[in-house]
């Protein structure tokens, strides 16, 4: 899959799941939808590319991104792979101890 070049593929109840972690410290994980013409989005932060997360304050999405093209992931994976580093759009919560 020419859209996935250079992710890492891991096994995953819905197929595949492949992670790309940029060096902006986000990333993503991109699985297929239950009718496999279409894909799920998560953006993700990361540290040391070691340990990640799904991020919800990115600026793009506050949830996954569901029922995607194969265009519109490509897109998505630019939008994140561009963001730049460090960014926070949403305040952290008060009451989370761990961001």
């Amino acid at each position: 899959m020419v859209m996935f070049r250079g992710f890492d593929f891991r096994k995953h109840p819905a197929g595949f799941q492949a992670v790309a972690m940029f060096d902006n410290g986000f990333g993503v994980s991109v699985i297929p939808e239950p009718d496999m013409r279409h894909y799920e989005v998560a953006i993700l932060r990361h540290e040391g590319k070691a340990r990640s997360h799904i991020c919800y304050d990115s600026g793009l999405t506050d949830d996954v991104f569901r029922y995607l093209t194969r265009d519109e992931v490509h897109a998505i994976i630019m939008r994140a792979r561009n963001l730049k580093a460090g960014l926070r759009i949403v305040e952290p919560d008060p009451f989370v101890s761990s961001y």
